[in-house]
């Protein structure tokens, strides 16, 4: 009989092995990027074409959005509701979402309908029937979904900081658009950045899963060899107008919490203080145990979580904090979040280094436990043109961070003077607060 008095003690070394990743071009250019794993007789598809929101024309923001909303609306010889069904009898799944950067199509299904299944995916790909009526309809969709988001606090946040920290750039709008932006767009306009963004030279195609890799191969030259080859978009991006130390409202009458949103624009994804950025952002609130959550959660009882990050889109990186606190503690919690940041950069234990470090390591294997998680993790390769191997020195990596990097980090990477905050709450409550002049914002 198990004693349960006695804590379970480690039984040997954990071992784990990170699935191969290959690469292979087909005769018109188009990347194709997969992980053999014949465990499940399923695979799972992923293209990732780069036409983003940042390709929005202006004024016509959420445009790449309802690009993509459209995919799926039928294609080839198939109407809308046929190409559904035709999905659904196949026993697959298929998804398409958009972002800033990328339009992203997946198709999960079983092994014996793969070749049916892949039709269909090529067929939303690259012959969608774009028609009219399926337009409206879906254009009205996203607009009702816009004036559901708005009504969501954390979302009005996010919309707001993105806004003031990408201010001047293509980064500084939500990819789902706005309603009077969205209200400009027109079918025609989704023909033409179809047309005009969706090419083999301009995307990449990600697969996992049961497959023989001559096989995979030779589907996918048949299916995708005749996609026509076009030039590939370069988008330029311009730096964002400084900004820093402002803190900005947005109003919410009645509203018993403040959502809050604080950060800066930092430098890029780069390899050589990545893991230092991610081992000090742990300690500073990347987790449970951080700081900033330990403060405002279990000291103070002000909110029930809050979290920081340094995160990436392909030109730049951003660190940012957020969360959401009964309004009469907004002040204590921006204050404290500060107190936080300035803390870190005077005193970092070695207890904390390790334990983060420990931590990020023990979780390392399980990014790797879906399709999509893999299909996801070949595409960050992918996209910020990390070397192959990255994966396999992640570990060592992590384990190469010492406090000196982290201090460097804590100093150059994180300016308190540079910190932008949102708050989205009550006009009256928030200045009653603030003695410094709040600026209300308007999304």
């Amino acid at each position: 009989m198990t004693n349960r008095e006695n804590i379970p003690q480690p039984n040997g070394k954990i071992e784990f092995h990170l699935p191969e990743m290959e690469r292979h071009f087909l005769d018109n250019g188009l990347k194709i990027v997969f992980i053999q794993n014949n465990k499940l007789p399923i695979v799972q598809l992923g293209m990732m074409v780069y036409a983003g929101s940042i390709h929005d024309p202006e004024g016509k923001n959420g445009l790449a959005n309802l690009t993509s909303t459209m995919l799926d609306e039928g294609a080839g010889d198939l109407s809308a509701l046929e190409f559904d069904e035709a999905v659904e009898s196949l026993g697959s799944i298929l998804n398409v979402s958009a972002d800033d950067e990328k339009i992203s199509v997946t198709m999960t299904t079983i092994s014996e309908n793969f070749e049916k299944s892949l039709s269909l995916f090529r067929d939303a790909i690259i012959f969608p029937r774009l028609e009219e009526k399926d337009f409206e309809r879906e254009k009205r969709k996203a607009v009702t979904r816009i004036l559901q988001l708005e009504q969501e606090p954390s979302y009005l946040a996010a919309s707001g900081f993105q806004k003031v920290v990408f201010n001047g750039t293509n980064y500084a709008f939500q990819s789902s658009g706005k309603i009077e932006t969205l209200e400009t767009v027109g079918v025609e306009d989704v023909r033409s950045y179809h047309k005009e963004y969706f090419s083999p030279a301009n995307a990449t195609l990600f697969a996992v899963g049961d497959f023989q890799k001559a096989d995979l191969i030779s589907s996918l030259e048949q299916y995708f060899g005749k996609w026509e080859k076009e030039k590939v978009y370069k988008m330029k991006v311009c730096a964002p107008e400084k900004a820093g130390g402002e803190i900005y409202f947005i109003h919410r009458d009645d509203s018993p919490q403040t959502e809050i949103a604080m950060g800066h624009i930092v430098s890029g994804r780069e390899i050589k203080n990545y893991f230092s950025r991610l081992t000090l952002n742990s300690i500073l609130g990347g987790q449970f145990t951080s700081r900033i959550n330990l403060n405002l959660r279990e000291k103070r009882g002000i909110t029930y979580g809050a979290h920081s990050s340094f995160s990436y889109n392909k030109n730049f990186g951003v660190f940012s904090v957020s969360t959401s606190v009964q309004d009469e503690h907004t002040k204590t919690a921006v204050d404290e979040i500060f107190k936080e940041i300035k803390n870190i950069k005077k005193e970092i234990s070695n207890d904390e280094l390790q334990f983060a470090k420990s931590s990020l390591i023990k979780r390392f294997p399980s990014q790797f436990e879906t399709y999509s998680q893999l299909i996801g993790n070949m595409a960050l390769v992918e996209l910020f043109d990390l070397p192959k191997n990255y994966f396999n020195l992640y570990p060592e990596r992590i384990k190469a961070v010492t406090l000196d990097d982290l201090y460097s980090v804590a100093q150059n990477d994180i300016n308190e003077d540079l910190i932008t905050a949102i708050l989205v709450g009550n006009k009256n409550n928030l200045q009653k607060q603030f003695d410094e002049k709040l600026i209300e914002l308007k999304l």
